[in-house]
């Protein structure tokens, strides 16, 4: 539910540099059946590093840790598309890709 807040009303600048970090932690840690709602927080993030540390993520040993880093970086570009579960299973069909 506060990941839904976030993403609707914005990140507080106060809370971003946690935020990112867990986003972070989401792309690495093995799959949890809503970390996809991380993926819709990067919207609001507007630190340099932290959009390096998820590029350096999508040449990571671990293919779902690649796919979801790649994940990220394709709602980073397209802001205007809906961030869902569904969205997420659509761009791994999309790509050819399981996760």
């Amino acid at each position: 539910m506060l990941l839904h807040r976030f993403r609707r009303a914005g990140v507080p600048k106060g809370v971003e540099p946690q935020l990112a970090e867990l986003t972070l932690a989401a792309l690495r840690r093995p799959y949890r059946c809503k970390d996809w709602r991380y993926a819709s927080l990067v919207r609001h993030f507007h630190d340099p590093l932290f959009f390096h540390e998820v590029e350096t993520l999508t040449y990571a040993d671990d293919p779902h840790v690649r796919l979801r880093a790649q994940f990220v970086l394709h709602v980073a570009e397209h802001p205007e598309r809906n961030v869902t579960r569904v969205s997420w299973r659509r761009w791994l069909d999309a790509n050819q890709l399981t996760a």
